[in-house]
């Protein structure tokens, strides 16, 4: 899968390294969007002490699971595990 990596030089390792580095911050940011999406207006539920707490998680993991957005969050989650990985392996290749 990750073969390519093999026979390039340490230079170009370090590069694909931070090519790797720029695309997960990019990620990142979409992740956090992507949160807030699924968070909005469910901040109020915590008015109520401990019944709040209980509806807040239960809206928000239904929401996480059967929305659009939720399937989008885990793409997005999945693809950067996969480029996590890679940056690992590359590490591993320049030492």
């Amino acid at each position: 899968m990750f073969e390519k990596y093999n026979d390039m030089p340490k230079n170009e390792l370090i590069y694909a390294k931070e090519k790797l580095n720029e695309k997960i911050n990019l990620l990142k940011t979409d992740e956090k969007k992507l949160e807030k999406k699924l968070k909005r207006n469910l901040a109020w539920w915590f008015l109520f002490p401990i019944f709040g707490l209980f509806i807040y998680n239960s809206l928000y993991v239904k929401r996480r699971q059967n929305s659009e957005t939720g399937e989008e969050l885990l793409k997005i989650k999945t693809e950067m595990t996969m480029l996590e990985l890679e940056v690992r392996i590359i590490e591993t290749k320049i030492i």
